[in-house]
């Protein structure tokens, strides 16, 4: 056995490949509620993840030039288990100093995090491709290389596919890391097959106990250990969590929060990835601006509309107000675990009707027209950049009447911004009239909502009415519908089209100015997902 690489080790080497990956996935996962997902994070990600194997490739032929054929053996087969005690001991730390990470810096705490969630089980886990290509004598060609990394890719491919069809739906990133070190702790055991490394066995027995034990106790213990389980403190309110949903399109938390002093003062926010989607009052009214402010929109520049087309469900908010209207109301959705926390938290029989897809998707295959169309879609820290091109809001158009109204929620932080004026200039180039609303924010409250009206022709907006706007949120709402801005200039801005979409690059400042403003309101066990 210390001769050659036999089917044994092939079989290991496969299912490390599948734990590399899965890693991967989850901890860019694990990342998001605290740094986002802006393209300087992924970079971060991408760059730190090739560093950490390519050292590990690196460290494991050294080693392999460096000891005898039975220790290598055992070095390959304790490898898995060191790589899960330092996910045990990762998943330990990173639920309370993460927040302090991105406090800091999001792309310096981004790549602190990501060493501290994978430096040490890359590294190890690569390492072992070298070790497995050193197990076969000099022959001709690759010595074996190719098989090595043939065996390894191709359960990388499996480890990804399990990891986003079969995990990450299933249970939290936390226990899904866990998971994985569970399975890495398994792995010293088949060394305890070859006959040659019988005098390693009682170290291979303990690192995978140690490893089983360790991570099987923190598996079962995560929500106490995270205290998902009690009301949380944090300032002057408290956390209840009440429902939290995993699917591939992100972490879904229901999350209770009320004054300490009076808790009958409560809202319920619907958060993802750590970002509010909406705060529902007690009685299920929205305590969102952005709810108030495009239904007064759609209001006043649609008070005609009889059917309304709104992309992204959120919290249901708008759609059950555009249908308690009188509407008959359509609204896409990509993540079904919305659908499903909306009927538990906010109507159990939804007065619209829900399509569960992409909305670009949805607007390929429009076989009705509008009189309303609400745009309402952010993913990650803002609107994905293939939803706000020129093709994106041709498509929105084709699926208007023609006096049809476009109303959106979009994602700036001043009108003056780059990434704002390039909206002004695509939606121009698309629909002809755009009208837009920005109210100015202050440097300690920065306002990062935008609303735009969209038109084949220029319309003059009809009254609307602030019955039902809570008190609170009325003297914000009249400041957004005063800031019209009919003639805001779009500068030297073009048109953004799927063969050159730049958004990713304009939108990088705000959406980690928002991630910054975010992050501190809440407490780490409502990030932790």
């Amino acid at each position: 056995m210390t001769g050659a690489a036999s089917p044994l080790h092939y079989a290991v080497i496969f299912l490390t490949g599948a734990g590399t990956l899965a890693l991967e996935l989850l901890s860019s996962r694990v990342l998001t509620p605290y740094f986002g997902v802006s393209l300087y994070i992924w970079s971060s990600i991408l760059s730190i993840t090739l560093a950490f194997l390519a050292i590990g490739y690196f460290a494991g032929g050294w080693l392999a030039g460096r000891i005898d054929a039975v220790r290598c053996h055992a070095a390959f087969y304790v490898a898995p288990a060191i790589s899960c005690l330092a996910i045990v001991i990762a998943c330990l730390a990173y639920p309370w100093l993460f927040p302090w990470l991105a406090s800091l810096d999001l792309v310096f705490g981004c790549i602190a995090a990501a060493t501290i969630l994978l430096a040490v089980p890359l590294v190890v886990l690569s390492a072992m491709n070298p070790l497995l290509i050193s197990f076969r004598p000099a022959a001709k060609g690759d010595a074996g290389a190719g098989t090595v990394f043939f065996v390894s890719t191709l359960g990388s491919v499996a480890g990804v596919v399990a990891t986003a069809f079969l995990l990450i739906p299933n249970m939290t990133n936390f226990r899904g890391l866990l998971l994985v070190a569970l399975c890495l702790a398994a792995m010293p055991i088949a060394g305890l097959v070859p006959p040659s490394l019988e005098r390693h066995n009682p170290v291979l027995l303990a690192a995978s106990a140690i490893g089983l034990l360790a991570a099987g106790a923190l598996f079962a213990l995560a929500p106490a250990y995270l205290d998902k389980t009690r009301v949380v403190a944090a300032g002057g309110l408290q956390f209840t969590l009440r429902a939290e949903y995993s699917s591939m399109f992100g972490n879904l938390k229901i999350v209770d929060m009320a004054d300490r002093r009076d808790t009958s003062r409560s809202l319920t926010l619907f958060l993802t990835d750590g970002l509010v989607q909406n705060k529902l009052a007690p009685d299920g009214t929205s305590h969102s601006e952005y709810t108030y402010a495009l239904q007064a929109l759609a209001a006043g520049y649609a008070p005609g509309a009889r059917t309304a087309l709104v992309l992204g469900l959120g919290a249901g908010i708008v759609p059950r107000d555009l249908a308690a209207s009188g509407m008959a109301v359509d609204a896409v959705e990509i993540n079904p675990d919305m659908l499903e926390a909306v009927r538990a938290f906010v109507t159990p029989d939804p007065p619209w009707t829900t399509h569960i897809g992409d909305a670009r998707t949805f607007l390929g295959q429009c076989r009705r027209r509008y009189d309303l169309v609400v745009i309402d879609l952010f993913h990650g820290d803002g609107t994905p950049d293939y939803l706000l091109s020129a093709d994106f809001f041709a498509a929105v158009r084709a699926c208007m009447n023609p006096d049809g109204v476009a109303v959106m929620n979009a994602f700036a932080s001043e009108r003056a911004s780059a990434n704002y004026r390039h909206i002004l200039a695509t939606l121009r180039a698309v629909f002809g009239a755009v009208v837009d609303f920005h109210r100015p924010g202050t440097e300690a409250e920065p306002n990062l909502n935008a609303y735009l009206v969209a038109s084949a022709a220029p319309r003059a907006p009809g009254p609307v009415r602030l019955d039902g706007v809570p008190g609170e949120l009325r003297p914000g709402l009249v400041a957004v519908l005063d800031s019209i801005g009919t003639t805001t200039d779009a500068g030297d801005a073009r048109p953004v089209t799927d063969e050159y979409n730049i958004f990713s690059i304009l939108n990088l400042a705000d959406q980690m100015a928002y991630r910054r403003l975010i992050v501190p309101q809440l407490p780490p066990q409502m990030l932790v997902n």
